[in-house]
């Protein structure tokens, strides 16, 4: 596909790098030369310099032949008037960012109206993926198949957990759930496992079924933490404005600190019952005069990941439960991890995992939908996927132990008519299941995940 990004900041970037990876010829255009340039020496792009609003640039960047013009600026105006440009231009398809409320209350009409094929928004799907970690306090991540009615939940093998030493046949016996172990990482490797695989303390594990089983596991394997009731978070933005209401919505507390008085105010105003403070999340004595050793979660939401980073470090040291940091920059990711923060969010990989989701549904033709969930985990080392299963299957109707699967990909659950299924290898795919793929490759449609026979 002939794809032209508007935006060469973190979101932008890391789309050109994925989707010029899977041969797509990409242009990115951008108004600082520096970002321009980097992007092009780092991966095989056009990059054009200058405002996307520009008529003259976007013809630059050819956007008249696009298939897609993706629309990833800072701004909500601009990237809605990029993509209403592209398309008198002649763009086949439109994706635009907007991440205000007050704007994306409206992204039927931008969809109708203006022809755009997707408006993202990584601040709510962020949020959302925060109120999964609340709802899950056990798991460090938690990412959701078949419209939310499967999980999988990434959890980490503590020393006093009961499954540290065991094999993963002697678990599944002890667990009696439908749950399935799909993939460790252990030691910065990731590893598709079998049943004499044993875990080891340090180890983090992807475990896939329904939440309830979930938590079940958690439980009877000594590795529950209790429900959380009380939340604090640090900065009043759109990611803090997402979150509180869903929050709120479940009856939990919510507490904001908030350094910037407009900020501040506006929030308070929008949520009377939630208890606004204005000053310094940084600040270790506003954190004891709020009570922070009484909170069950700590998020810090501010711009600077490494604020994020030290917030979450010390709110733990200060007896919180459960520590959540935004972090966007994938280095400090891995020393997040390292340092043993709780879990961090990252909203550009939430927005990359959508779009290149829905470039990958559509690369193969114009009726090619059976992509439907896209996730990349480990900072992108490994993909969860949710194929529809479609006529067009090659391996309809076949056990899986007689499919060609191919190397490092395991069929992790079976979504039919509302009920998961861990599959073994006598089962067969049929037309209409949703499944599950866990994959150390990209797969682009079903049929990829068939080897040579």
């Amino acid at each position: 596909m002939n794809i032209v990004i508007i935006g060469c900041g973190k979101v932008g970037s890391l789309l050109a790098e994925h989707l010029s990876r899977e041969n797509h010829n990409v242009t990115i255009v951008d108004i600082n030369q520096q970002k321009i340039e980097t992007a092009v020496l780092e991966n095989d792009i056009i990059g054009v310099v200058g405002n996307g609003l520009d008529l003259e640039v976007l013809k630059e960047a050819d956007v008249g032949k696009a298939d897609l013009v993706i629309s990833v600026t800072p701004n909500d105006e601009k990237n809605l008037l990029v993509g209403i440009m592209s398309k008198e231009l002649g763009a086949k398809r439109l994706i635009g960012r907007v991440r205000s409320p007050e704007f994306f209350a409206h992204k039927e009409f931008f969809k109708k109206t203006f022809g755009f094929s997707m408006i993202a928004n990584p601040e709510l799907d962020t949020a959302k993926e925060l109120d999964r970690m609340i709802s899950f306090p056990e798991a460090l991540k938690v990412e959701t198949f078949a419209k939310g009615k499967i999980e999988l939940a990434e959890i980490k093998i503590r020393k006093q957990s009961k499954i540290s030493g065991q094999p993963l046949y002697q678990i599944s016996r002890q667990a009696k759930l439908p749950i399935l172990v799909c993939s460790v990482i252990r030691n910065g490797e990731i590893i598709i496992p079998n049943g004499d695989f044993v875990l080891l303390k340090g180890d983090h594990i992807h475990v896939i079924g329904h939440h309830s089983d979930l938590i079940r596991f958690c439980v009877d394997l000594g590795i529950y933490d209790k429900q959380i009731h009380k939340v604090m978070i640090v900065g009043a933005g759109e990611i803090a404005t997402y979150l509180t209401q869903r929050l709120l919505e479940r009856d939990i507390e919510v507490k904001v600190i908030e350094i910037k008085h407009e900020k501040a105010v506006k929030f308070a105003n929008k949520f009377p019952n939630v208890t606004v403070i204005e000053g310094d999340g940084s600040d270790e004595s506003i954190l004891d005069e709020e009570g922070i050793e009484q909170m069950d979660a700590f998020i810090s939401l501010t711009g600077m990941d490494e604020e994020n980073i030290i917030l979450s470090l010390g709110a733990k040291q200060m007896g919180v439960k459960k520590a959540i940091a935004k972090v966007n920059r994938n280095r400090l990711h891995n020393i997040a991890n390292i340092i043993d923060v709780d879990n961090t969010v990252s909203p550009k990989n939430v927005i990359a995992n959508q779009i290149i989701r829905y470039v990958r549904a559509r690369a193969n033709g114009e009726d090619n939908h059976d992509l439907l969930t896209l996730y990349k985990l480990v900072d992108g080392k490994i993909e969860a996927m949710e194929f529809n299963v479609t006529k067009s299957f090659k391996g309809l109707n076949t056990p899986l132990k007689n499919l060609p699967l191919q190397k490092d990909l395991i069929v992790a659950g079976i979504s039919r008519n509302g009920v998961m299924i861990i599959p073994n290898g006598n089962d067969c795919l049929q037309v209409d299941d949703h499944v599950i793929i866990i994959s150390k490759h990209s797969i682009e449609s079903l049929n990829g995940i068939l080897g040579a026979k």
